[in-house]
C-alpha cells in the first residue's frame, strides 16, 4: 500500500515522538539514568578490613579497620564481596560535628556469596570518610564499591 503524503507525515511524526518523548521526559525532570555497566565503570572497588566500633567520650569511633573516602563518581557505599557471612553496617564521619554515625540502613545481613553489590549507605557526599563494622565485632575482609 502506498502511503499518501498526509499518512507518511503522520507516521514520521509518530516515530519521531516515540524517539524524542523519553529524552524530553528524562531531561525535563532532571533524572540521571545510567546503565548498570556505566555505574560499574564509574564506581571503584577497594579491599580492606572491617572496623571495631568503640564508645569514647566523643561518641562511637572506629578502630583497627580500613577507612575509605567516597569518590566523586559514586554516592553509595556498597559491599561487593565479603570473606565471611555476618551483619555489616556502614559508618560515616561528619566533618561538621566531628563525629561518626551509623548509616540509616543499620546492620545488614550479608551471606558469604553476593550476586549484586549490597548498599550500606546511600546518598554519601564525595570526600566523606567511611568505615564498615560487623554485628559480631569480628574483623572481616571485604571489598566495597564506592
Amino acid at each position: 500500500m502506498l502511503l499518501t503524503s498526509k499518512t507518511a507525515r503522520r507516521s514520521r511524526r509518530r516515530r519521531l515522538a516515540y524517539l524524542i518523548a523519553p529524552t524530553i521526559l528524562v531531561a525535563g525532570f532532571g533524572v540521571a539514568v545510567t546503565s548498570p555497566a556505566a555505574h560499574a565503570a564509574a564506581c571503584t572497588k577497594h579491599s580492606g578490613k572491617t572496623s571495631t566500633i568503640r564508645e569514647t567520650a566523643n561518641g562511637p569511633e572506629p578502630s583497627n579497620g580500613t577507612v575509605w573516602v567516597m569518590s566523586d563518581t559514586c554516592s553509595d557505599l556498597e559491599v561487593f564481596s565479603v570473606g565471611h557471612a555476618d551483619s555489616y553496617e556502614g559508618w560515616l564521619f561528619s566533618t561538621s560535628t566531628r563525629r561518626w554515625s551509623a548509616c540509616a540502613k543499620g546492620l545488614v545481613p550479608i551471606g558469604a556469596s553476593i550476586a549484586n553489590p549490597v548498599p550500606l549507605c546511600t546518598g554519601v557526599l564525595a570526600g566523606t570518610q567511611m568505615v564498615v563494622s560487623t554485628g559480631s565485632g569480628t574483623q572481616r575482609s571485604l571489598t566495597i564499591e564506592d
